[in-house]
């Protein structure tokens, strides 16, 4: 699981824009133009964030490039009679024996830095066709 714990850990902030930008003469600066969006939408809508989250690139990385991540076993269930809560996973973190058996391996932390050097070498070695 790579739920948004992680994936805020990972933002598209200006300088990593600009890596992006800069990694290619055609992709750069078209998927900067996106991240560019991506982030202003975010940065209006939260308090403390400098860029977009990359949700969907963690999911990528977790399985191209596992040794960017820590993880831990753990029980998750997904909330579905909530009020407020309705759909929204829960993470048995408990320290007691009773605890429900663990079902699930989620993603705790990643190496932003070099996470988005994986992304900066992708789009640097995309070829023209």
């Amino acid at each position: 699981m790579s739920g948004l714990h992680l994936t805020h850990q990972i933002m598209a902030n200006p300088k990593r824009i600009e890596m992006v930008r800069s990694a290619h003469a055609v992709v750069g600066p078209m998927l900067a133009g996106l991240l560019e969006f991506f982030s202003k939408m975010y940065k209006s809508l939260h308090d403390d964030f400098e860029g977009a989250p990359l949700h969907d690139v963690c999911a990528v990385l977790a399985l191209t490039h596992p040794q960017l991540f820590t993880s831990k076993e753990t029980h998750v269930a997904v909330e579905l009679d909530g009020s407020h809560t309705r759909g929204m996973t829960v993470i048995d973190d408990r320290h007691v024996k009773s605890r429900t058996k663990a079902n699930t391996q989620v993603l705790e932390t990643i190496d932003a830095d070099a996470a988005f050097a994986v992304i900066v070498d992708a789009v640097s070695s995309c070829v023209k066709s």
